[in-house]
C-alpha cells in the first residue's frame, strides 16, 4: 500500500532474512494529494480493466507502486497499489497479495484503512483501497516536528483503536511505523499497508522476522515467537516519536538496536518536552518493555494509561465489544475521604451493635445453651451406656437442629416471658448418633440424622434438648446379644428425660417401634414445666435394653434435618425453578458455543470463575466430610470432585455465554470485576466496591431485622438461630459455601436484570420485574407464617440489589450478598460468654476486616487525614 521512502536504510521493511531497498521519493506520502513529478508504468489517465483511470502515481518503493486512481463505476476515489516490477510474478509474493487483501479485510474499523478488492490488468495483480486525501505520520512530523499534546493524544487514541481493531480480529500487523498511518485532511487517522500482517495463529519460522528493524520488538528482531504485544512494543515506538518528534532508538544495527532495547535506554520524554504529561512516558515505558508479558495486554488499554479520554466509551461509540482487558483498564476511580470514612464508620457501628438488635429477637437468646457440644456430646455417651450399650463405639456424629413445632406452640400461648417458656421446652435440639461400623453414606460420604439409614445392629441415635433432657432414643441391637451385667433402670429413663414417673399412667400404644422390642410402655401424664399440658410417651426394651423412646405432644413429632415435607407451594416452586434452570442450561449452551467461536467469550475470566467455584465447593467439601479410615473415602472424594467439577462447567457455560453481551452493552457494570478476576485486588476502585458492598449487605440485613423485630411486637415471631457450626472446620466450610452461594446469586441477579433490560429497552421496568422474579425464588418465602410480608420485604430487598448492581455493578452486589447470608447465618446473643459466640464474633470481625480493606485500598494515594500522598 506505501512504499518505504524513510530516509535511513535500515528504516526500511526487511523480508526474510535480505533487505528490499526502497527507490528514494521526492513525493511526501504514498496516499498524497500532491501527484508524484515521476511517472510509474501506468501514465496519468491510463484506464485499466474499463473501470480505473489514473490519475498518478503515488509512490514507490520496496512492497510495490502506489497510484491513485478514480473508480468509473463507483464515481470515487481509490488507490490501486502493484507489486514491484520485479516480483510481479513471483508466486511468493503473489501468495503475499492476496493474503494482504484476505487479512486486511477482516478488520472494519474508522482508523483502518479500508482495502476492498483485488484485479489484474494486463497481466499485473494490483488491490484496490481506500485513498486517504492526506498524508502519512512520518512526513508530517519531519514537516512540523513535535505535535501540540492535545493532538498527540488524539492521534494516539485513534492509532490504539484501530490497532485494537485489528487484534480483535486476531489480525498482527507487524509494521506499524509513521510511515504506515495516515492523516486525512479531516484530522481522521487510519492505519495502512497490511502487507506484512498475518493472523495470529498462522505466523511462524522465518515470517516473524519481516517488518522494518527500527520499529521491530526484540523479539521480532530475534526472530523468535511475535504476537500481538510485538505490535504493542512498535506502538510504543510511535508513540514516543508522535510526542517528542524523535525516535526512541537510535541504534543503526539489530546488534545496536537489540542492546539499547534491552536496556530501555530511552531519553526522558519530560526532559525532552516539559509540558507532557508523566502518565504519557509511563504508558510508553510500558510497552517498551523487553519482556512481552509485562506490556500491556491490549492496545485499547494503551489508549486507557493517557491521560483524559475515555476509551470504554470510545470502544461503545464505535460499535465494538469491549475486550475484558479494556473493561478492567477503564477509569474507574476510589471513593473520596468525604464518602468512605462515613461509609465505614456506619459499617463498623452497625456490627458491633449487630449482636445487641438481633439477640432480642433471636430465639437463642431465650434458650438455655448453657452445655456446649462437647458436654452434650458427653451425655449422650453417658445415657447409652445407661441404657444397656456399654461398648465403646467405632463411629460417631452429633448435629443441632431447630424444633420448629416447639417454637410454634409456645408462640401461641397467652405468655410472653420467652425465657420461661424456652427454658420449659426448648426450641433448640441436640441430635447424636454412634455405631459399631464407619458411618457411611453414598455418594458423598457426609453423615446427617438420617443419612445413612438406621438400619445396622449396634446403631443408636437420640436426641436432647438444650439443657439435656432426653427427648427420643432408637437403638438396633443385635438379635445374639445377651441381656447385659447391669439391666437398665426405668427410673435411669425418667430422669434422663426430667420426668415425674409417679404423676404418669398407662395410656394407648402410640406407634409400633421400628427395632426389635420383648417390652412395650405406653404412658400419659402431665409436663413437668408447662402447667396444663398433657404429653403422651412410649418406650420399648429387649432383653434388659432400651431399644427406643417416643414423647408425644402438642408440637411433636421432632423434626430433623430431612424429616420435612415440602408443602405443595414449595413443590411448585422447585419445579419451576428446575425446568428454568434446565431451559436456561440448554439455550445457553449453544450461546456459549456461538461466542467461542467467534471469539467473543471471555475465557480467561471463565475458567478463573471455573477455578474459583471448584476451589470453594473442593475445600468446604474436605472442611465438612465424615472422615474414616477406610478406601472408600477415595470414592468420596471422586464424587466431591466430579459434583465441583459439574457445578464449575454449568458456571463455566453461562459465563462464555452471557457476558460478551454484558459487556458489549453494560461494560461499566463489571469494571471492578473484571480487575479482581485479573487479580488486581489493590484497585481504589475495587476498594471502593467491596467498602459499598459491605455497607449494602449490612442495609440489607438492617432490613430483615426490621421486619424480625415488626413480626416480634405483633405476633411474637421470633428469628431462628443457627448453631450448626460446632467447629472452627464447621465455620469455615459454612463460609466457603455462603460464598459459593453468594457467586451464583450475584451472578444470577446480574444476568436476570441484564435480559429483562434488554427485553424491555428500559431500566425501570426491567428492575421491577426482576425484583418480583427473585422475590419468588426465594426459598423461604413458601415456609413463612407471614407470606405477604415476607413477600413485600423480599421485592423491596430485591430492588434494592437491583438499583445497587446498575449503580456500582456487579462486585458490590456480589460482596452483598456474602455479607447478607454470612450475617444472616449468624446465631446471636446478648451474653457475649455463651458457647457459641466466638463463632458469631469472627463473622462480625470477618465482615469488619472487608469493610476496612475496602476501605483501605478505596483511598488510592490519599491519606485518610490530610492532603493526597505523593
Amino acid at each position: 500500500m506505501m512504499p518505504d521512502d524513510s530516509p535511513a536504510d535500515f528504516t526500511q521493511t526487511v523480508v526474510g532474512t535480505g533487505a528490499v531497498q526502497a527507490a528514494r521519493s521526492t513525493t511526501p506520502s504514498s496516499h498524497s494529494s500532491q501527484p508524484h513529478p515521476i511517472e510509474g508504468r501506468f501514465p496519468p489517465g491510463t484506464l485499466l480493466n474499463g473501470r480505473y483511470r489514473i490519475i498518478a502515481l503515488l509512490g514507490r518503493g520496496g512492497m510495490g507502486e502506489v497510484y491513485r486512481a478514480t473508480d468509473l463505476t463507483l464515481g470515487q476515489s481509490v488507490a490501486l497499489k502493484f507489486l514491484p516490477h520485479l516480483v510481479d510474478n513471483d508466486p511468493r509474493w503473489l501468495e503475499r497479495f492476496h493474503s494482504e487483501v484476505r487479512i486486511a479485510r477482516q478488520v472494519s474499523h474508522p482508523n483502518v484503512c479500508r482495502v476492498y478488492d483485488i484485479g489484474e490488468s494486463e497481466g499485473l495483480p494490483f488491490l484496490s483501497m481506500e485513498y486517504v486525501d492526506g498524508e502519512d505520520l512520518s512526513t508530517l512530523l519531519l514537516r512540523i516536528g513535535r505535535l501540540p499534546t492535545d493532538k498527540a493524544l488524539e492521534i494516539s487514541r485513534k492509532i490504539c483503536a484501530g490497532l485494537a481493531a485489528a487484534h480483535d480480529r486476531g489480525v498482527i500487523h507487524r509494521d506499524l511505523k509513521p510511515q504506515n498511518i495516515m492523516l486525512d485532511k479531516r484530522g481522521e487517522v487510519l492505519i495502512c499497508d497490511f502487507g506484512l500482517a498475518a493472523v495470529a495463529d498462522q505466523l511462524s519460522g522465518p515470517e516473524s522476522r519481516q517488518g522494518t528493524p527500527a520499529y521491530m520488538a526484540p523479539e521480532q528482531l530475534k526472530g523468535t515467537e511475535v504476537t500481538q504485544q510485538s505490535d504493542i512494543y512498535s506502538l510504543g515506538l510511535v508513540l514516543y516519536e508522535i510526542f517528542t518528534a524523535r525516535k526512541a532508538y537510535s541504534g543503526t544495527t539489530a546488534n545496536e538496536l537489540l542492546n539499547q532495547q534491552e536496556a530501555m535506554s530511552i531519553t526522558s520524554m519530560i526532559s525532552l518536552a516539559t509540558d507532557i504529561d508523566p502518565s504519557v512516558e509511563k504508558v510508553i515505558r510500558l510497552c517498551l518493555d523487553p519482556t512481552p508479558a509485562h506490556r500491556p495486554k491490549t492496545a485499547l488499554i494503551v489508549s486507557a494509561g493517557l491521560p483524559g479520554g475515555d476509551p470504554l466509551t470510545a470502544a461503545l461509540a464505535a460499535g465494538q465489544t469491549p475486550s475484558p482487558e479494556l473493561v478492567a483498564a477503564s477509569r474507574s476511580e476510589g471513593l473520596g475521604r468525604r464518602h468512605s470514612i462515613p461509609l465505614l464508620a456506619f459499617c463498623l457501628l452497625f456490627l458491633a451493635s449487630f449482636p445487641f438488635f438481633k439477640g432480642h429477637i433471636e430465639t437463642l437468646d431465650y434458650t438455655p445453651l448453657d452445655l456446649a457440644p462437647a458436654a452434650l456430646q458427653a451425655r449422650s455417651q453417658e445415657l447409652i451406656k445407661t441404657f444397656g450399650y456399654p461398648e465403646k463405639p467405632m463411629d460417631w456424629e452429633q448435629f443441632f437442629e431447630t424444633r420448629g413445632g416447639v417454637k410454634t406452640w409456645l408462640e401461641k400461648q397467652n405468655s410472653r416471658d420467652w425465657n420461661k417458656l424456652f427454658a420449659a421446652e426448648s426450641p433448640i435440639l441436640y441430635a447424636y448418633r454412634q455405631s459399631n461400623d464407619y458411618l457411611t453414606e453414598s455418594p458423598d460420604g457426609l453423615v446427617r440424622w438420617n443419612r445413612p439409614g438406621f438400619d445396622a445392629p449396634g446403631m443408636v441415635r437420640l436426641m436432647l434438648d438444650s439443657m439435656g433432657n432426653l427427648i427420643l432414643f432408637e437403638a438396633i441391637p443385635s438379635r445374639k446379644e445377651e441381656s447385659p451385667t447391669i439391666p437398665w433402670n426405668e427410673n435411669h429413663l425418667f430422669e434422663a428425660m426430667s420426668f415425674d414417673r409417679s404423676k404418669f399412667a398407662e395410656a394407648p400404644a402410640l406407634r409400633t417401634p421400628g427395632s426389635v422390642f420383648d417390652q412395650r410402655v405406653s404412658l400419659r401424664g402431665p409436663h413437668p414445666r408447662l402447667p396444663g399440658t398433657t404429653v403422651d410417651l412410649q418406650y420399648t426394651t429387649w432383653k434388659g435394653r432400651l431399644t427406643s423412646l417416643y414423647i408425644q405432644a402438642p408440637w411433636s413429632p421432632p423434626i430433623s434435618d430431612s424429616g420435612r415435607m415440602l408443602d405443595k407451594a414449595q413443590n411448585v416452586q422447585q419445579h419451576f425453578i428446575t425446568l428454568a434452570l434446565l431451559g436456561f442450561l440448554f439455550f445457553s449452551a449453544s450461546l456459549a458455543h456461538k461466542n467461542w467461536i467467534s471469539n467473543r467469550a471471555d475465557r480467561r475470566g471463565a475458567f478463573h470463575l471455573f477455578v474459583i467455584r471448584m476451589i470453594l465447593l473442593l475445600s468446604a467439601w474436605l472442611l465438612s466430610a465424615h472422615y474414616i479410615p477406610d478406601l472408600r473415602m477415595f470414592s468420596f472424594a471422586g464424587f466431591a470432585i466430579a459434583e465441583a467439577l459439574l457445578s464449575g462447567l454449568v458456571l463455566w457455560q453461562l459465563y462464555l455465554a452471557l457476558e460478551p453481551a454484558l459487556r458489549a452493552r453494560w461494560p461499566k457494570s463489571i469494571i471492578t470485576w473484571n480487575r479482581i478476576l485479573s487479580g488486581n485486588f489493590t484497585d481504589p476502585a475495587v476498594g471502593s466496591h467491596i467498602l459499598m458492598g459491605v455497607a449494602m449487605g449490612i442495609i440489607i440485613t438492617s432490613a430483615f431485622l426490621v421486619r424480625d423485630w415488626f413480626s416480634f411486637q405483633r405476633s411474637g415471631l421470633l428469628s431462628t438461630g443457627n448453631i450448626s457450626d460446632l467447629s472452627t472446620r464447621d465455620w469455615i466450610a459454612s463460609h466457603l459455601l455462603i460464598a459459593n452461594s453468594s457467586l451464583s446469586v450475584g451472578l444470577l441477579f446480574f444476568f436476570v436484570i441484564f435480559g429483562l433490560k434488554v427485553l424491555f429497552r428500559r431500566e425501570l421496568p426491567a428492575i421491577v420485574v426482576s425484583a418480583i422474579l427473585l422475590s419468588l425464588t426465594n426459598g423461604q418465602l413458601f415456609q413463612s407464617q407471614n407470606v405477604w410480608l415476607d413477600a413485600g420485604v423480599y421485592t423491596l430487598i430485591s430492588l434494592f440489589i437491583m438499583i445497587g448492581l446498575i449503580r456500582f455493578g456487579l462486585l458490590t452486589t456480589l460482596v452483598a450478598v456474602f455479607i447478607t447470608n454470612s450475617l444472616g447465618r449468624a446465631a446471636t446473643s446478648t451474653d457475649p460468654f455463651d458457647w457459641f459466640m466466638p463463632f458469631t464474633i469472627t463473622t462480625l470481625v470477618m465482615a469488619a476486616v472487608l469493610a476496612i480493606y475496602g476501605f483501605w485500598r478505596s483511598l488510592g494515594n490519599q491519606h485518610i487525614l490530610g492532603e493526597t500522598a505523593q
